[in-house]
């Protein structure tokens, strides 16, 4: 790749690697290194917000109000439009892996499985539980992988139930 391209991708690299523990007892010291690598970069916030939402669901998920204030800072309909992307990508990959010729043997439903990360589910059932995003915002990202009635209504369902774990 170009050169250059490093020292694009240097300052979202740190974004977050600097503080490997968000706690609430940092998170406004992590606020504020977060804006300033934003202002001083000219981060896409996009980017930024993609960026947390992997470190709260690789992190440890029941850490959950650091992240929230730290995400507090985006409208919620926008965290859902970012993670409603998340979602879309892993599904594109799960229509793939579906799209499998008949003399093919079906792909595993650990395979399956594997393609959305359970963490992304669990990100999402608390946020929607949270009342931080709405469950309606995100559905607009999975209609495209309804093939039928009963997919919505099977879609609904475990989606209602992550919630209710949390």
């Amino acid at each position: 790749f170009a050169s250059g391209n490093i020292w694009n991708q240097e300052p979202y690299l740190t974004l977050l690697s600097d503080q490997p523990n968000i706690t609430m007892e940092n998170i406004e010291v992590v606020k504020k290194n977060v804006e300033a690598l934003i202002g001083f970069f000219n981060l896409d916030p996009n980017r930024v917000l993609d960026i947390i939402l992997e470190s709260f669901a690789s992190g440890n998920i029941w850490n959950q109000e650091p992240y929230l204030t730290l995400l507090s800072d985006y409208k919620g309909k926008y965290v859902a439009q970012v993670l409603g992307f998340k979602f879309q990508h892993h599904l594109d990959r799960l229509q793939t892996a579906l799209k499998v010729p008949k003399s093919a043997t079906s792909p595993t439903l650990d395979h399956l499985e594997s393609l959305i990360p359970k963490r992304l589910c669990l990100v999402c059932a608390i946020l929607v539980a949270r009342k931080f995003i709405k469950l309606e915002d995100i559905w607009s990202h999975l209609s495209n992988f309804q093939e039928t009635k009963d997919d919505a209504d099977e879609i609904e369902s475990l989606l209602k139930r992550q919630i209710k774990l949390v």
